[in-house]
Order: structure tokens, then sequence, then C-alpha cells
């Protein structure tokens, strides 16, 4: 389905609660300079057509920060019908972890960290990435990347618990592991309030 002047590239696609297509990846150039790139989600009907009732009126999301690069690598729907997508949004200096929530209409949710967005930021100057996204039976978000140490990534697990209210955002554990071959294996958890 092509939408803009220049390239998108997707990188994975759910069926919604109503039996709809929904994509998540990026669109080069959506409205910054050649360089930059914003996350995308759309949203296809059953007979595979943008459907416009998806961020009424245009089918789409792009989701911006200003002139740096964004990029959604999954996406997931939780049992509220809301859209939670994982990924990268560079900060000016490095790559950050980002989880954007988004309601079944296509709309920001402004209930969930700071203007519908978490960033996840280990270290300065070091790229944390998001990779996958998904929901424990309690309908907390469990997303999967990677996080700079300060000398190589290691594997990152977050679960964020979701006390969501107008008021508050949701708590992260942090489950990290690092294995080095051949025998060591450290694990740590912390608990952000």
């Amino acid at each position: 389905v092509p939408i803009f002047k220049l390239a998108e590239k997707f990188k994975e696609v759910i069926i919604d609660y109503a039996g709809r297509i929904v994509v998540a990846g990026r669109g080069d150039n959506l409205d910054g300079p050649l360089s930059s790139s914003d996350a995308l989600v759309l949203r296809l009907d059953q007979d595979g057509k943008l459907d416009m009732t998806f961020n009424a009126p245009i089918g789409w999301i792009g989701i911006d920060n200003g002139n740096y690069p964004q990029v959604a690598n999954s996406i997931a729907e939780d049992a509220n019908r809301r859209l939670v997508i994982v990924g990268q949004d560079y900060n000016g200096m490095s790559n950050d972890l980002a989880l954007w929530r988004g309601t079944e209409a296509g709309q920001p949710d402004f209930t969930f960290g700071s203007n519908a967005r978490i960033m996840w930021d280990n270290v300065v100057f070091g790229n944390d990435l998001g990779a996958a996204v998904f929901f424990d039976s309690s309908n907390n978000i469990i997303a999967a990347g990677s996080s700079y140490n300060g000398l190589s990534d290691d594997m990152l697990i977050l679960r964020y618990v979701d006390i969501c209210s107008v008021f508050s955002t949701p708590t992260p554990t942090i489950t990290m592991t690092r294995t080095v071959t051949p025998t060591f294996t450290s694990t740590r958890t912390i608990t952000r309030t």
C-alpha cells in the first residue's frame, strides 16, 4: 500500500480484534528532511483497503519527534483494544527504546507516559532498541530489545505495570540478562518509580 512519496518499510503486521490489518514500521520523509523517518502505523480494513476511520480521515499515524528518526518495530493490541508500538526514537545523540500507545481509533493515548510515549535511555550515547512487544495475563506491557551498557549490547526485557491514569505513568520493572560465553550469566532486576 504506497502511502508516501518515498519509502515505507514495514516491520510487523497484526490482525486486530475486528479482523482489520494493522501494520507498523517507518515512513521516510513524512514531514521532515530527506534523512528523517517517522514511525508509521496504518490500518487496513478486511478487504485490504486503507481504513480511513483510523486516525480519521487519513488511515495512518506518523509518530514524529521533530527532525529525528523514529522506527516502529513491533505492535500489539491490549485487552482494552489500545495499540502499543515499540521501536526506537533518536534523542539527538543516540537511539532510545520507545513505547507509544494509541487508542483503537488511532489517536494518541495521552494517559500513557509523557505525550503518549515512554522512553528508555540506559547509557548516554548508547543505543537502546525495542524489537518486540506483548502483553502478560494482567495486560501489562512486555517489551524486549537491547540496551547498550557502555561496552556492548545487553538483552533488555521491560515490564510496564499498567497503572495508568491521567495522573500517573506505568511503572517499569526491568530485567536485564547478560550472558558471556561460555560460563557466566548475570541477571538484575530494577524497578523505577
